[in-house]
């Protein structure tokens, strides 16, 4: 009995010394103690006052439309931006949420995003009245003029190694027909410049209409609809039209433009320029304008609908 309480006493003892032992040892080295706020990649915003406000992802835009009818293009605007240092791909999927018999058959919904700049290049051209397409004349004079497509304000440039003194940027649209004269719109003069004003082409502008590569005008541009941005001599500008008898001076578009005026929360519907100037790119640390156009059908059940839309985006490899 005595030996067996001697070898429990030192083995108690043992116990002792080691756990005091690895009390003193250092269990680590050093601390760093993090904490972050982490943003969305894509994030979708809607004018509160003056203010955009953006919103994460589970925080819906929400807004009622209230009584509609056929006839009229309802169209909103809101906005998306790319935070990421990466491109992204974006994708908009709606799901229908109510309608009589949950059939929304009738509703025509179109998503259209706009955004990065455009560039078109004007020259000189073989002016002949009562004949088209004029073809570009030889050894003219060449610009290349390159634009934001949305903003608050159009913000042009213009390169060439011509000698434009003393021209203006206009925007001429063809209403009520095609053929008439006018209406000119005066952008500015100089090589750069910004101007505050509405979304072009107007919504009666003929070449918002019809397509201006098909006949009589023939045209081979990439854009079939939009609108038409020369560069005029300034003395050339009587009021509302052009002098046509100096034409010969004229730098004519080769193709059709769009600016969308991110001033206007009621924005005009187009529904032949929009999806040619849409994009599904959105490029790093940008901005774009975001129009949704819904429209009803004559003969459409009358009822409550609703809609649920999500944006989704994939990082561009």
């Amino acid at each position: 009995m005595k030996r067996t309480s001697k070898i429990g006493i030192v083995a108690l003892c043992l116990i002792v010394v080691t756990t005091l032992v690895s009390a003193t040892l250092l269990q680590y080295f050093g601390q760093v103690n993090t904490t972050m706020n982490v943003q969305q990649s894509i994030q979708i915003g809607e004018k509160v006052n003056t203010e955009i406000v953006w919103k994460n992802w589970n925080e819906p835009v929400t807004r009622d439309l209230g009584n509609v009818v056929h006839c009229t293009d309802y169209c909103y605007k809101l906005w998306i931006k790319n935070q990421a240092c990466k491109s992204a791909t974006v994708t908009l999927t709606d799901v229908v949420t109510n309608a009589p018999y949950m059939d929304a058959t009738g509703i025509d919904i179109g998503h259209y995003i706009f955004g990065d700049s455009q560039t078109i290049e004007l020259i000189q051209k073989n002016v002949v009245f009562g004949q088209s397409p004029w073809t570009p004349l030889v050894d003219g004079k060449e610009a290349t003029l390159t634009f934001n497509t949305c903003g608050t304000t159009f913000n042009w440039n213009i390169e060439t190694n011509a000698n434009l003194e003393g021209y203006s940027l206009i925007y001429y649209a063809n209403y009520p027909e095609y053929w008439t004269e006018g209406p000119v719109t005066v952008i500015g003069s100089g090589l750069s410049g910004s101007y505050d004003g509405v979304t072009m082409p107007f919504a009666d502008d003929e070449n918002a209409l019809r397509s201006i590569n098909e006949d009589p005008i023939n045209e081979d541009y990439e854009h079939a609809y939009g609108a038409k941005f020369w560069l005029v001599p300034t003395e050339a500008i009587v009021g509302n039209d052009v002098n046509w008898g100096m034409a010969g001076q004229f730098l004519f578009e080769t193709d059709l433009g769009f600016y969308l005026d991110c001033d206007n929360m009621s924005p005009v519907c187009l529904p032949n320029v929009y999806p040619i100037f849409d994009t599904t790119v959105l490029q790093p640390l940008s901005t774009y304008c975001w129009i949704s156009c819904y429209h009803v059908a004559f003969n459409i059940m009358p009822g409550i609908y609703a809609f649920e839309t999500t944006l989704n985006a994939v990082k561009v490899i």
